[in-house]
C-alpha cells in the first residue's frame, strides 16, 4: 500500500515527484518490497496497530473496532529489520504506522499512552536496530464534539485540538530525548474531525402524527368492572403529590383493557375510549412532572411513549446511515423560527418503507435523548430541519437504498468577514437516473407505458387528451426527484 515518501523514477519520469511510502504489513510482505528498486522506495512503512485496552503484541493483535493486524516482534526481527537496513543504508527512512484503532474521547490518559507506546515501545528500539526512524503516523483518533458537552460522554471530547497536539509531541519528544534520538515527522490521520463540519443535511417536513387523543366524552358508557369510570377517576386525580400512583394505575387500567377486550367483555368501542383516557393521563402526567423538582424515571421516560411523529422529506439508510447502523448521534434542530420555543415532543421519521427509518436518539447530556422538542406545524408553512457535522462520507455509505438517490448540493463558501457565496449547486439523482443505476431500461419503460396508453384508448377507456395527459405526467415523472416534490 502506497502512502507518504517522494519518487523521482515514478511513471519512468525523473520530473515528476509523487509521494510513496510502501507499508509493510508483515514478514511476508518484505520479498514483495524487496523487488522494487530503490528510488521507488526511499520510505519503508511499519504497520503495528496497538490500542489501549492491549499492549504491542507480542504476537497477532487486531485492535478494537479494527481490522488492522499488528506485526509481532518475530516479524520485525526476522525479516522486516533486515529489508529496512538494506534500504536504509542506501539512504532510506522508516516510517512507524502505529495507529490507535479507535476514537479518543478522553483527553490526555489515551493520547499519552498511545504516544508513549509508539514513541518508546517501538520506535526506539527500532532505531536501536539500526533502522533510521523518519516518521511516525499515529492513525486517527481526534473525536468530534457531537453535543456540545466538552466531556468524556461517548459524543463528545473533553480536549482541546491544541492539548490532543501538545500531548502527543511533548509526549514522543520527552521519550525519545532520552535516548538521543533525532525526532520523526509526526502525521495523524483524523479525518473525522477534519470533515465533520464539511457538510449540513437540510430537509423539510412533510406532515406530522400527533399523538393527540380525542376529548373525553361528556357521558361514559357503562363497562365490565366500571374500567372507564376508573380511568376518568384516575385522570382527575393526577396530581404532583399523586403523580407515582396515577402512574401506576393508568398502566393497570390499560392492561385491564386489553384483557376485557381480548375476552369480549367490552366492545371496540369502549376499547377506544380506554386507549384515549390512557393518552390524556400520560399527556396530564408529563405535563404535571416537568414542574417537580426530582421525576421518578418511569415518569420520565413516558414522552417516549407518546412522542408525535415528524415525517421528514430525506431517506435515513442514504443521507444519515451511520445514525442506523453504528447508532450515530448527529445534533439537529430546526433551522428558523429560532426564537420560539419548540413544544412537540417528537421523534423523526424518514419516507422510505423501512420502519428503521427513524431518528429516536439525540445528543444531549449525561445521556442520549429518546425525543427532540419541536414546533407545531404551521398552516401552509415549510418546516425545514438541519443535521449538523454529517461528515463527507454518508451519503457514499447510503448506495440508493430503497432507491432514493443523492440529494441535491450546494456548496457555500463562508468568508472571514461572515458573508458567503454560493460557489456551486448539482442536482441530485433523477427517477430515471436511479433506474439506470439497478439495470432497469428506461425507453422500454416509457415505451411499455405509451403501448398501454394506446391499448387503453383503443378499449375506450380513455381519450386522446387524457392519453396525452397521462404519458407527459409519466415522463415528468421519471425526469423528477426521487424525493418529494410539492408543486
Amino acid at each position: 500500500m502506497i502512502l507518504l515518501g517522494e519518487s523521482k523514477s515514478l511513471f519512468g519520469s525523473s520530473s515528476v515527484r509523487l509521494p510513496c511510502w510502501s507499508v509493510l504489513g508483515g514478514a511476508d510482505e518484505c520479498d514483495t518490497a524487496g523487488a522494487f528498486p530503490v528510488p521507488w522506495l526511499p520510505v519503508v512503512g511499519l504497520n503495528l496497530a496497538c490500542s489501549d485496552e492491549f499492549p504491542l503484541p507480542t504476537d497477532f493483535v487486531v485492535a478494537p473496532s479494527t481490522i488492522l493486524v499488528g506485526m509481532s516482534w518475530l516479524d520485525l526481527l526476522a525479516g522486516v529489520i533486515d529489508v529496512i537496513l538494506e534500504y536504509a543504508v542506501a539512504g532510506a527512512m522508516v516510517g512507524l504506522n502505529a495507529g490507535a484503532g479507535m476514537v479518543w474521547e478522553k483527553a490526555a490518559k489515551g493520547i499519552k499512552k498511545v504516544g508513549k507506546k509508539a514513541g518508546k515501545e517501538v520506535a526506539e528500539k527500532l532505531v536501536k536496530e539500526g533502522a533510521a526512524m523518519g516518521y511516525l503516523d499515529l492513525g486517527g483518533g481526534l473525536a468530534v464534539d457531537y453535543d456540545g458537552s466538552k466531556t468524556n460522554y461517548q459524543s463528545s471530547r473533553n480536549y482541546s485540538v491544541e492539548e490532543y497536539c501538545y500531548d502527543i509531541v511533548e509526549t514522543i519528544s520527552s521519550l525519545l530525548n532520552k535516548s538521543s534520538i533525532e525526532h520523526p515527522t509526526i502525521i495523524t490521520e483524523s479525518g473525522r474531525y477534519t470533515v465533520a463540519y464539511y457538510s449540513i443535511l437540510l430537509f423539510n417536513v412533510l406532515d406530522v402524527t400527533a399523538i393527540t387523543p380525542r376529548p373525553i366524552p361528556d357521558q361514559l358508557p357503562k363497562t365490565t368492572y366500571d374500567l372507564l369510570d376508573n380511568l376518568l377517576v384516575t385522570y382527575n386525580m393526577v396530581s404532583a403529590k399523586d403523580i407515582q400512583e396515577c402512574y401506576n394505575d393508568a398502566f393497570f387500567y390499560k392492561s385491564q383493557a386489553q384483557q376485557l377486550f381480548k375476552h369480549g367483555q367490552i366492545t371496540m368501542r369502549d376499547k377506544a375510549i380506554a386507549d384515549d383516557l390512557h393518552r390524556h393521563i400520560l399527556i396530564k402526567i408529563t405535563k404535571v412532572a416537568k414542574e417537580l423538582d426530582y421525576v421518578p424515571e418511569e415518569i420520565a421516560q413516558i414522552e417516549k411513549l407518546i412522542p408525535d411523529i415528524y415525517y421528514g422529506n430525506f431517506s435515513l439508510f442514504q443521507s444519515l446511515p451511520d445514525v442506523w447502523a453504528i447508532d450515530q448521534l448527529f445534533p439537529i434542530c430546526p433551522i428558523h423560527r429560532l426564537s420560539e420555543a419548540p413544544t412537540r415532543s417528537a421523534i423523526i421519521a424518514d419516507i422510505t418503507c423501512d420502519c428503521d427509518g427513524r431518528i429516536d436518539s439525540f445528543p444531549s447530556y449525561p445521556h442520549a435523548r429518546d425525543t427532540i422538542y419541536l414546533h407545531k406545524l404551521e398552516n401552509d408553512e415549510e418546516y425545514y430541519l438541519g443535521v449538523f457535522l454529517v461528515g463527507a462520507y454518508q451519503e457514499t455509505l447510503g448506495d440508493l437504498h430503497n432507491l432514493f438517490g443523492d440529494t441535491n448540493v450546494a456548496s457555500i463558501q463562508v468568508r472571514d468577514d461572515g458573508t458567503y457565496e454560493f460557489v456551486r449547486d448539482l442536482e441530485g439523482d433523477s427517477v430515471e437516473d436511479v433506474l439506470s443505476y439497478v439495470e432497469y431500461d428506461v425507453k422500454a419503460i416509457k415505451k411499455r407505458m405509451k403501448d398501454f396508453a394506446e391499448n387503453s384508448i383503443r378499449q375506450g377507456f380513455i381519450s386522446v387528451k387524457e392519453r396525452k395527459t397521462i404519458l407527459n405526467t409519466f415522463n415528468e415523472g421519471l425526469r423528477g426527484y426521487t424525493y418529494f416534490e410539492k408543486e
